[in-house]
């Protein structure tokens, strides 16, 4: 496992190393100040991003006052499902075609080249990916909970109700993060089952198409059929944003994220790392190829 985390941490410092620059932070400077210094970096993002989402929330707010016909947290959940599904099937046709596992030549002849546990490969790359991929969800979560108090506190964001704001965020992601980990991991589980073996399945690129395809035609013909389809994703979506219960949402998304990582877990020993490599170092090939047609 040092192996497989050693490629991957050096794969995450080189994509965090523009943002590294911006703040002035060090890696290799383990010092006292420089550690406080981090902590102190930290802290004024989080305050600054809480500060433009609480901002963002009034615009919003705004457009899920537009919306007559539902309550504003229940437009916000229809809303993020559509925005949750949406993605996910796009990224299960993704990895349909191509893998989810990237590798530069080097990182692959460490990795793919050696009899290193394939379950800790797709667990180090599952994970490295998520939260840089769950951002834009959880940004989505903290405010359109932020707008649903503005709507129910048309004071706005004062000193008396920052605590109500602070508990409505909190919540929100606390439900998002296992949530979008679960899907994420369906998604990573449905590119392993391309990559076994030697063959290639093109049919599985049918089966996101397929199942987007019923879903439209339910949501117009039998949408009590399909909230009840939909109940695992929207329990925990009405926890988040306060009208179920929260301890319940967030055990069920712990639940389906425990379940999501032991399939990984299960599927991922026959993972064919060579033509992970093979379909990596075809991506890295035409990106030049690209860019130079781009420019003539």
């Amino acid at each position: 496992m040092d192996a497989v985390w050693l490629v991957r941490s050096r794969q995450l410092m080189r994509r965090m190393r523009f943002w590294i620059m911006i703040v002035g932070y060090d890696p290799g400077d383990r010092s006292i100040t420089h550690r406080i210094y981090l902590l102190y970096v930290v802290i004024f993002f989080s305050l600054w991003g809480f500060v433009v989402l609480a901002l963002f929330a009034d615009q919003v707010a705004f457009i899920l006052s537009w919306l007559v016909r539902a309550s504003p947290v229940r437009s916000a959940i229809v809303f993020t499902t559509i925005i949750l599904l949406v993605d996910f099937l796009f990224q299960c046709y993704r990895y349909a075609k191509r893998s989810p596992f990237v590798f530069s030549e080097d990182d692959a002849g460490l990795i793919c080249l050696t009899p290193v546990d394939r379950r800790q490969v797709a667990l180090a790359w599952l994970l490295g990916e998520w939260i840089p991929a769950g951002l834009p969800y959880w940004a989505l979560a903290v405010t359109l909970s932020f707008s649903i108090l503005q709507l129910t506190y048309p004071a706005g964001l004062i000193a008396a109700n920052l605590p109500l704001y602070l508990l409505a965020a909190l919540r929100a992601v606390s439900v998002m993060l296992p949530l979008h980990l679960a899907l994420m991991t369906f998604t990573y589980i449905f590119g392993v089952i391309r990559l076994r073996g030697e063959k290639d399945l093109p049919y599985l690129r049918l089966i996101p198409l397929g199942v987007g395809a019923i879903l439209l035609l339910l949501s117009r013909y039998d949408p009590a059929f399909l909230r009840i389809f939909l109940w695992p994703l929207i329990y925990p979506l009405q926890a988040g944003f306060g009208i179920a219960h929260w301890l319940a949402g967030f055990a069920l998304v712990f639940l389906l994220a425990l379940l999501s990582l032991l399939l990984l877990y299960l599927v991922t020993p026959r993972l064919n790392l060579s033509r992970a490599s093979q379909e990596s170092q075809h991506r890295w090939e035409f990106k030049p190829t690209r860019s130079v047609r781009g420019t003539e």
